[in-house]
Order: C-alpha cells, then sequence, then structure tokens
C-alpha cells in the first residue's frame, strides 16, 4: 500500500495578485465532481484569502492532502511558482497538477518553468477522477490520461 492510498482530500487552489468578483468556477467544478466520487475537496482561494496559506502548509506538512491542484491565468504564473515553492519546501512527493489558460496554452513550458508532476490540458472535469485514482494506486504516468501532459522517468515530455 502506497503512502496515498487511503487518502482522499484534496486541495484546489487558486492564486492571483489582482482582486477580481469572479468566483472560481474551475474549481467549483472540480471540486463538485470529485465530492460526488467520494473525495473530500478544499478549495483554498488565495486570491480573496491569503491567510488560509498557512493552514495549507500545515495541512500538506501533516500529510493530509491526496494531491494539490492549482488554476491560474498566465499573469499569476510568478506568484503560483512561489506558492508551489512553499509547498514544496513541506513536502516534496506530493503530486502537484496544474490547469487553467496558461497550462492548457503551453503545457510544456508549464511543465518546464513550474515544479508540478502534471497539467492538465483543456477542461479537467474527466481528468481528475482519472489523476486521482493513479495517485491513489501509486502511478505516476499522469501522460497516459486524455487531457494530461507530463514528464516521463526520463523527464521526456508526453
Amino acid at each position: 500500500m502506497n503512502s496515498y492510498s487511503h487518502k482522499t482530500k484534496i486541495a484546489l487552489v487558486t492564486v492571483s495578485d489582482t482582486v477580481t468578483q469572479a468566483p472560481p468556477l474551475s474549481i467549483l467544478c472540480l471540486s463538485k465532481i470529485l465530492e460526488d466520487e467520494g473525495y473530500d475537496t478544499e478549495i483554498v482561494d488565495l486570491q480573496i484569502h491569503p491567510e488560509k496559506e498557512n493552514k495549507l502548509l500545515e495541512e500538506v506538512g501533516r500529510g493530509e492532502y491526496l494531491w494539490i491542484g492549482f488554476t491560474a491565468m498566465t499573469p499569476s504564473i510568478p506568484l503560483v511558482i512561489k506558492k508551489i515553492k512553499s509547498i514544496r519546501g513541506v513536502d516534496s512527493h506530493i503530486p502537484i497538477v496544474i490547469g487553467g489558460v496558461h497550462a492548457s496554452a503551453l503545457p510544456r513550458e508549464t511543465l518546464e518553468e513550474l515544479d508540478v508532476d502534471a497539467v492538465c490540458v483543456g477542461e479537467g472535469e474527466e481528468a481528475v477522477l482519472d489523476f486521482s485514482q493513479k495517485v491513489r494506486n501509486g502511478l505516476n504516468d499522469y501522460w497516459s490520461i486524455p487531457g494530461v501532459a507530463s514528464l516521463d522517468s526520463k523527464g521526456v515530455y508526453r
């Protein structure tokens, strides 16, 4: 049994350096899909509630999450990089996936630029369940999931 097989909690994170009035609809949809399949999701909107970052890092440190997902547009990528570095400083092995406009438009560059395990290209509604199952089963061939790009064990983009 791998260290992730019993976990069901997933953090879905949005980060931005500009405040908008729109709720993070993409991760709200993903949360609902995951919850319908028995996963416990936590939406962490660091755009509106930056103080929640400490709680997120504490929970990562306690090993509470199966994986962490980010969504971001291109202007937010420098901020996302900082948040991912903070998470990796607490747990260097937790699977991290990113989706959103930037990742969909530039999947290879996103993998090279950010310390993430996978990039969701396009809509993530179908990919999140497959990704969750791969992590729970201790598999990291994320590229085999339709709509997901990642690097294989040799560092080759797939």
